[in-house]
C-alpha cells in the first residue's frame, strides 16, 4: 500500500497584515495531529535542514486544525517538506510551496486535508524452506533440528513522491507495520504438532528473514504452515498471507530410497496487478540413497531426475496445471532454481503448488515420497488514483464553488468548499483545463506515480468561460441476439502517459463471452488511426463465461511527433462487437 502524497502549488493568498509570511492553516478530518517542516535542499528530497518558517501555535493540536506559518520567499528552489501524522492512520507527505513572492505583507490560507486507514493490509511470506540444520541435502530426521525459514515482506510501501528523507521519530511508528508470523506444523492425522509465533515491526519496502526451529519426535508425513497478519492500527482490516510445505520425516538418514527436497517457492511480482506476468521461482533436489549404512564404506546419493507437477488455482479455476520431468540435478548436495510463469487475468487470490518426487528406475519398488510446496498470492485489481482539487480566489482567498475541471475526458465540478476530484486515473502525466463564468482560465499539467494527489490552486477574477458539465454517457448498446456478447473486463496500457517515439506500446485485454452461445472467430484489434498503427490477434472461439486475456503491441515510428493520441479498442465477431478508446501520450 502507498502512502499519500500531496501536491500543494504556488498561490498568492489573502492580504492580513503589514507583516512578511504566509499562515496555511490545515483543517483535517482527525482532531489528533502531529506535523513537522523541512527546508528541502535537493531535488530527491533526501537531504534537508532546519525548517525556516514557524509553527505558531505548536507542533500538534487536539482539534483538527492547525496553522504553519512559511516565508514570503522559498528558502530553497525545492520547497518544503511536511510530514502530517496521525495516531491510527496513514502518514501523509508534502511538498509544500507556500510563499507570497517576496510581498511585504502577511497572508493567510485554509487547506483541507484528509487521513486514511489501509482498507486492507497483507505482508507477504515467501521463500519457505524446511531443511535438515545437520545435513541440507537429506530430509528432516527424528530428534534432529529442522530449520524452518522463509522472508516476510513489509506490509507497506512507499511512493515515489520525491521525498526520499523519513523523519527518524516517524520510521517506527508510522511508517513501519507491525506484523505477527505463526508456524504450525500438522502430523499426517492433521493434529497440532508445534506452533510458534513471532512479532515484527517492519519498515516499508523491507524484507526480513524469519527463522524458527523444530525438533520431530516421530517420523512420518508432516506439514508445515507459515502465516502473517498484520496488526497495525493503521489497517481497517488484514488479509493474511500463507506459505506451507509438506514433507517426509525419517527415524534415520536415507538408505534403499529415493527422495525429492523442494524450498524456497516465490512468486514476482510480490503484490502483481491484472495484466501482469508472474514469475514462480523455486528450488529441487533429487537423490536415491543406495543400499549401504549411511557412513559405512560404499554409501552414495546420486543424483536422479525429478517428476514435476505444478498447478495454479485462480478463483475461476485451474489456469496452470502441467507435469514435466526436471533433469538430474549436477551434484547430490545443492538444489538447482527453476521457474515458470503464468500471466495475471483475474484479481483475487491465486494458489500456487509446486509438487515433485524422484523420476528413475532407481526408484522402482523403493519408498519415493511426494514433497509439495505451496504458496497464496493476491492478484490485485488494475490500480487506479485520484487528483483532488482545491480551488481559491487569488484576491479573496474565498473558495470557489462551480469551476468545471477537465482532465483526461472527465470533468468535474467544485463544490461549495471549492473542492472537487477527478477519479479512476491510470499512471502517467495529465493535463488539466479549468474554467469558471468569473475567473480566468487556469491550465496545467501533472503526472500520477503510485498514490492519490491533492493539487491547490488559486484562480484570478477576470471574464470567464461557462463550460456545461455533460452528463454520464451510458454505455452503447449494440444491436445484438442476446444469446451473444462480449463483456470487456479491462483495458490496460503501459506507461500510457509516458512513451516516446521508437517505443513498443503494450496493451492489455481482458475481456469475456457474457452471452449464453459461443462465440465464434473472434478477434481484437487495437489501431491508433492518426499514426497509421495497429495489432490484432484472432480469429479464435471463445467459449460460454470463457475469460480470455491477450498482450498487444503498438509499434511507434521515430518520427511520431509529441502529443495525446485516441487508440481505438474492438472486440467482434460475426455475432456481436464492443468498442471502446483510450488515449496515450507520445513525450518529447
Amino acid at each position: 500500500m502507498k502512502f499519500n502524497i500531496i501536491a500543494t502549488l504556488m498561490a498568492l493568498l489573502l492580504s492580513t497584515s503589514a507583516f512578511a509570511y504566509v499562515d496555511v492553516t490545515y483543517h483535517f478530518n482527525v482532531p489528533n495531529v502531529e506535523v513537522s517542516a523541512y527546508n528541502i535542499n535537493n531535488a530527491a528530497g533526501s537531504s534537508v535542514s532546519g525548517f525556516s518558517g514557524s509553527f505558531p501555535n505548536g507542533m500538534s493540536t487536539t482539534n483538527g486544525q492547525l496553522t504553519i506559518r512559511f516565508p514570503d520567499s522559498l528558502a530553497t528552489q525545492y520547497g518544503y517538506a511536511v510530514y502530517y501524522v496521525s495516531p491510527g492512520y496513514v502518514p501523509l507527505e508534502a511538498i509544500a510551496t507556500w510563499h507570497s513572492g517576496g510581498n511585504p505583507q502577511a497572508f493567510q490560507q485554509d487547506f483541507n486535508l484528509q487521513f486514511n486507514k489501509i482498507g486492507e493490509c497483507r505482508s507477504v511470506i515467501d521463500e519457505f524452506t524446511v531443511v535438515n540444520t545437520a545435513q541440507p541435502n537429506v530430509p528432516v530426521i527424528i530428534n534432529m533440528d529442522a530449520a524452518l525459514d522463509a522472508n516476510l515482506r513489509s506490509a507497506f510501501s512507499l511512493t515515489d513522491n520525491n521525498l526520499e528523507y523519513i523523519p527518524p521519530q516517524y520510521r517506527d511508528e508510522y511508517y513501519s507495520a507491525d506484523i505477527e508470523v505463526v508456524l504450525t506444523v500438522y502430523n499426517s492425522g492433521n493434529a497440532l504438532v508445534s506452533e510458534q509465533r513471532q512479532n515484527f515491526t517492519l519498515f516499508a519496502d523491507e524484507t526480513q528473514p524469519v527463522s524458527f526451529t523444530w525438533t520431530p519426535t516421530f517420523n512420518g508425513q508432516y506439514r508445515a504452515v507459515v502465516t502473517t497478519s498484520v496488526v497495525d492500527d493503521q489497517c481497517s482490516s488484514t488479509v493474511p498471507a500463507t506459505t506451507e510445505k509438506s514433507f517426509t520425516v525419517d527415524d534415520s538418514l536415507p538408505q534403499n530410497e529415493c527422495y525429492t527436497i523442494l524450498n524456497d517457492l516465490k512468486a514476482t511480482p510480490e503484490l502483481p496487478v491484472v495484466g501482469d506476468t508472474v514469475t514462480v521461482t523455486f528450488t529441487k533436489l533429487s537423490n536415491h540413497a543406495n543400499n549401504v549404512p549411511y557412513g559405512s564404506p560404499g554409501y552414495a546419493l546420486t543424483p536422479i531426475p525429478t517428476e514435476l507437477t505444478t498447478k495454479v488455482q485462480a478463483p475461476n479455476g485451474l489456469i496452470v496445471d502441467s507435469t514435466s520431468v526436471l533433469a538430474a540435478n549436477p551434484t547430490n548436495s545443492n538444489p538447482v532454481e527453476y521457474q515458470f510463469t503464468f500471466n495475471a487475468t483475474q484479481p483475487g487470490l491465486h494458489r500456487i503448488t509446486v509438487s515433485g518426487e524422484g523420476s528413475s528406475v532407481l526408484c522402482n519398488g523403493l519408498p519415493n515420497p511426494v514433497e509439495t510446496i505451496v504458496l497464496d498470492t493476491s492478484v490485485q485489481a488494475e490500480r487506479t488514483y485520484a487528483v483532488t482539487f482545491q480551488l481559491a480566489d487569488a484576491t479573496t482567498g474565498a473558495k470557489i464553488e462551480g469551476a468545471v475541471i477537465q482532465m483526461d475526458g472527465k470533468f468535474a465540478q467544485t463544490d461549495a468548499n471549492g473542492i472537487a476530484t477527478v477519479s479512476a486515473l491510470e499512471s502517467g502525466t495529465y493535463g488539466y483545463v479549468i474554467t469558471h463564468g468569473s475567473y480566468l482560465t487556469l491550465s496545467g499539467s501533472t503526472t500520477i506515480t503510485d498514490s492519490d494527489q491533492t493539487i491547490f490552486l488559486t484562480m484570478q477574477p477576470g471574464t470567464g468561460v461557462i463550460t456545461p458539465v455533460p452528463q454520464p454517457e451510458q454505455p452503447a448498446q449494440a444491436k445484438e441476439d442476446p444469446e451473444f456478447g462480449i463483456s470487456i473486463g479491462s483495458v490496460r496500457i503501459g506507461d500510457a502517459f509516458n512513451q516516446y517515439a521508437g517505443a513498443d506500446v503494450p496493451v492489455y485485454l481482458t475481456f469475456s463471452n457474457s452471452g449464453d452461445r459461443q462465440l465464434e472467430d473472434v478477434k481484437a484489434t487495437v489501431v491508433i488511426q492518426d499514426l497509421a498503427v495497429r495489432d490484432s490477434i484472432g480469429p479464435f472461439d471463445l467459449r460460454r463465461n470463457e475469460q480470455r486475456s491477450e498482450l498487444l503491441l503498438l509499434q511507434l515510428d521515430e518520427s511520431v511527433q509529441p502529443g495525446l493520441y485516441p487508440v481505438r479498442i474492438t472486440l467482434y465477431s460475426e455475432e456481436t462487437s464492443r468498442v471502446i478508446y483510450r488515449e496515450i501520450e507520445v513525450l518529447e
